[in-house]
């Protein structure tokens, strides 16, 4: 055996045995537990809920590994495979028999030199945005005059910004989230249209917890996010977006509780890179330190795509007490915390020197609501806009 061949055999083995103890000193919560931050400091147990998908793992099995031994693998393991995750990342998705648990199959597997990697499915929930005063406010986040007895010019200088550039509908933004209502008429203009839709129907984007090309919001959240990153301007309507004019693309991860998980995750930032976009917003995290979930972020930095993620509203330091992708440290990964109208840090938000790259108005943001009309929203995922 060659020196080089060695040594990668050592790395290799290395590599596995530190993720072994990581998962032997990890503890998880099934999807039935809940582990949402709440807003003061938690408990050590509390910070060691990750939640994670019930019955699934997502896999990859090392180049050169053929079907048929896969499936004795998985057979093995009492499994079956549900799914090739779209996109370039590689993993499928498997659900295990009645009776086993995810994480004993993860720590079989990784003992499996022909697996690569493996790992539960970890869950990934929408960062809160809470409905104030459904009344029409004034947007304070792009322009503060003072108004509701918030400080002057504690906003993002959008004025300034628009001497510059309204946007155009070729900037896209992949907003992955709970979807996007695009019945909404101050988002209907802004809809992104695929130029080369595939036969399965996405035309304006997809739906990976459903799916199909049919594109909706049942929760809410999705709408929101979008309507702060680009409601149309100057249509005498209502309000405007950091941006007039955008194309959205509605990439639906979260379902009608606002839930979802790291494998739809994966999917929606690969066919958001694979199809032209610009940027990507992550208005969600999870406890989970999913490494599928990284890299997927990881390639999409590669392609010079823009990525921005909500920072939390735990009120916790993302350095000791980590939320990703947030704190995954990633070096072109914009993280954003929330500020209110006094340009001050919101006493909920998460932050970190070194993982929050900016602070963005985060309290009683004006948006687009599910279903027509405008509310006032709060959170780390109204800040979070590219």
């Amino acid at each position: 055996m060659s020196l080089t061949r060695s040594r990668t055999t050592f790395v290799t083995s290395l590599f596995l045995s530190y993720q072994l103890i990581v998962l032997l000193c990890t503890p998880f919560s099934v999807s039935g537990v809940s582990s949402l931050p709440g807003k003061g400091a938690m408990s050590t147990q509390e910070k060691a809920l990750v939640r994670y998908r019930d019955g699934e793992i997502l896999v990859r099995f090392r180049e050169g590994v053929s079907e048929k031994q896969k499936e004795t693998i998985i057979a093995t393991h009492g499994a079956r495979k549900t799914k090739q995750l779209k996109g370039d990342s590689g993993f499928e998705k498997l659900e295990l028999a009645a009776g086993h648990d995810a994480k004993t199959a993860v720590l079989q597997l990784l003992l499996n030199p022909q697996v690569e990697f493996a790992e539960p499915n970890f869950m990934i929930e929408k960062e809160d945005v809470n409905p104030n005063d459904p009344k029409f406010q004034e947007q304070w986040a792009l322009q503060n005059s003072g108004q509701g007895g918030g400080q002057f010019g504690s906003d993002i200088r959008a004025r300034s910004a628009w001497d510059k550039t309204k946007g155009a509908p070729s900037t896209v933004i992949a907003v992955i989230d709970s979807g996007i209502d695009f019945t909404h008429p101050d988002l209907t203009n802004n809809q992104w249209t695929n130029p080369l839709p595939g036969g399965d129907g996405d035309l304006h984007g997809w739906d990976f917890v459903a799916d199909n090309g049919e594109i909706n919001d049942e929760q809410g959240h999705g709408t929101a996010v979008a309507g702060i990153i680009a409601a149309e301007g100057n249509n005498a309507l209502g309000i405007t977006g950091v941006m007039w004019r955008a194309g959205l693309m509605s990439l639906r991860v979260l379902d009608n509780t606002g839930t979802g998980d790291v494998g739809n995750a994966v999917e929606a930032i690969d066919y958001a890179v694979t199809h032209g976009a610009q940027i990507i917003n992550i208005s969600w995290g999870t406890e989970g330190e999913s490494l599928v979930l990284k890299e997927a972020i990881e390639r999409a930095l590669r392609r010079n795509v823009v990525v921005v993620c909500s920072a939390g509203n735990g009120s916790q330091n993302l350095d000791t007490t980590p939320y990703y992708p947030a704190s995954f440290g990633l070096k072109d990964l914009i993280t954003v915390g929330a500020t209110d109208n006094f340009d001050q840090p919101a006493s909920w938000s998460n932050w970190s020197a070194r993982k929050v790259t900016v602070g963005a108005p985060g309290t009683n943001v004006l948006t687009t609501q599910l279903g027509g009309g405008y509310r006032s929203v709060t959170g780390t995922s109204a800040a979070a806009l590219p």
